[in-house]
């Protein structure tokens, strides 16, 4: 069994040093954890793709390869080096954590070498296990280089210049990496470059740079886009639709719901993952501003305090905010390729069986052009926002547990106001429903008369019909604008009401928090909790428009589920 043979133990705080960590948690759990996951990581991806076909490569590709395993080789090199320093400078070799760890980090350059030959022969990308995981160990080994150093009277030791030197190894084995494998033969030129972008061009859209470098210099024309992938074609969408609405036994609107899932699914739920990951993030940000006010009033009163607390929340906010809005953005990637491919899904499906009903069923069918312009798009526009349904009450449950940290029980008087308007809120979707639904009904009327209409124009030309035809269209869009109308009226008003919540609960909140509250409103509580209702205000304000989007693809769920059965 391993121990922590420095007398600082395991921590995880340092008792000796201000604000830093202990040199067994930085080294076993930083450092150590980082390893692990490479490790583990390498070892499975390169058994994946063991029954992978070698893919032909062109001669540049091949001198890139030959060039990250010799990286590799030297760090593993240096590696063993460092191994073999932690063993001859132990007190206790077979009990001390650090010769796993060494063991460990010697064991895990070779493994990243096997899956990069795996990954540059076989694939079209560039590892993200390298791409993701390396620049992670190498900070928790500069953090562990940098405790050391001050640890030795702010001297570098033997082992730590080695791994100093291990690091700077590790980092060109990174940059190496971020060049990916190319086939033998000349890439397609309107090749979608999503499929070869490594885990840094996904993650900040870089792939979009030569489209939008050409954009910027001139109009930009359909030659200049882009091929579409395999997945995203319509006919491979369809067929996808297809095929899981088809294993459903009742052809119900809860059936479709489940089919558009296993069809487009995987996606939207690694999008949720990511959209409670970012709001998780985005409410790290006021309790890091609470933390940096307070060294800040404190290091006024006492100039002793380490700067480096200082310095660390000031990263630490910096690194959150860029990690958010990395989250965010891919978020809403997912979310829209996701809306795209059940609206092209739909489409197809909805004309597939248009085309085999009977030209009396096609004709008694008015409500085929709006099940394909209307509803399907319904369903798209619910993908952009939908997941708000959810992440909005996990949001709120964050920022009043967060309010009653920083100022007290005042902060229930907002849960008392969200109270009384979410059963209003909930009785307003209910007449949103209904409305929706008979507007639907107006408009496949109106659809139906055009369709016969148009049809029909010779016999009613000849007979003299038009003034009864006008007025049969006027009455039926009469009836649909009055729906429409009243929709929107009912809409504004929710909206409103909704927008103007946050107003209301942060203005109950600190009136009733300066006059009684237990906590004086100093300014490490204010700007927090301003923080903290500017992010709340976010959910309340699409929660209305999300519970309208909800309604609406419930009435078209319904409809779809009704024309497809």
């Amino acid at each position: 069994m391993a121990f922590c043979l420095n007398p600082e133990g395991w921590g995880p705080v340092s008792k000796q040093r201000a604000f830093d960590l202990t040199p067994c948690f930085e080294d076993a759990g930083l450092v150590g954890g980082s390893l692990a996951i490479i490790f583990l990581s390498s070892i499975y991806y390169t058994y994946q793709l063991r029954r992978h076909e070698i893919q032909p490569k062109n001669v540049k590709t091949r001198k890139w390869l030959v060039a990250k395993l010799f990286v590799l080789s030297l760090a593993t090199l240096v590696a063993i080096a460092a191994l073999v320093l932690t063993v001859n400078t132990s007190t206790d070799p077979l009990h001390d954590e650090s010769v796993y760890i060494a063991a460990l980090r010697a064991a895990v350059f070779p493994a990243v070498g096997l899956l990069t030959r795996s990954n540059h022969t076989k694939t079209r990308r560039s590892s993200t296990i390298v791409l993701a995981f390396f620049p992670v160990y190498i900070v928790a080994q500069a953090q562990w280089i940098k405790t050391s150093y001050e640890s030795n009277g702010y001297t570098l030791t033997p082992l730590a210049a080695v791994i100093s030197g291990l690091i700077g190894v590790a980092f060109l084995a990174n940059l190496l990496e971020c060049k990916g494998p190319e086939r033998a033969e000349d890439l397609e030129e309107k090749e979608n470059p999503y499929v070869t972008a490594n885990f840094y061009s996904r993650m900040f859209f870089s792939w979009m740079t030569p489209l939008m470098s050409t954009g910027a210099s001139r109009f930009i024309t359909e030659e200049d886009m882009y091929a579409l992938d395999v997945n995203d074609e319509s006919k491979n969408l369809g067929d996808r639709m297809q095929e899981y609405w088809d294993r459903q036994e009742k052809k119900t609107s809860g059936a479709l719901w489940r089919a558009m899932y296993h069809a487009y699914g995987g996606p939207y739920a690694f999008a949720a993952f990511l959209k409670v990951l970012q709001d998780i993030l985005a409410f790290v940000q006021p309790q890091l501003l609470r933390l940096l006010l307070a060294y800040i009033t404190a290091y006024q009163a006492d100039k002793s305090l380490t700067q480096y607390q200082g310095v660390a929340l000031v990263m630490a906010m910096f690194v959150a905010a860029l990690a958010q809005t990395a989250i965010l953005h891919q978020y809403f990637y997912l979310c829209f390729l996701t809306g795209m491919r059940i609206r092209a899904g739909l489409v197809t499906t909805i004309y597939k069986k248009a085309l085999v009903l009977s030209n009396d069923a096609q004709g008694s069918r008015g409500d085929i052009v709006n099940l394909m312009s209307v509803d399907a798009t319904r369903m798209q526009d619910l993908t952009t926002y939908g997941l708000i349904f959810v992440s909005g009450p996990f949001q709120i449950v964050l920022a009043f547990i967060s309010l009653y940290k920083l100022i007290g029980w005042p902060s229930f008087v907002g849960v008392a106001i969200m109270v009384v308007a979410i059963p209003a809120q909930g009785a307003t979707a209910q007449w949103l429903k209904k409305l929706q639904a008979k507007q639907m009904k107006i408009r496949d009327q109106r659809t139906k008369l055009m369709s016969e209409l148009l049809s029909n124009i010779k016999s009613i030309k000849l007979y003299s019909w038009e003034d009864a035809f006008i007025g049969m269209v006027t009455s039926v869009r009469n009836a649909e604008l009055s729906t429409m109308r009243r929709i929107g009226i009912i809409a504004a008003f929710n909206t409103v009401a909704w927008g103007s919540i946050p107003l209301l609960v942060a203005l109950a909140t600190f009136a009733v928090a300066a006059y009684a509250g237990p906590v004086p409103l100093t300014a490490d509580i204010i700007f927090p909790a301003i923080a903290l209702f500017n992010l709340l205000s976010f959910p309340l304000a699409m929660f209305a428009q999300i519970v309208s989007s909800i309604v609406q693809a419930t009435v078209s769920v319904r409809r779809l589920a009704n024309f497809l059965g």
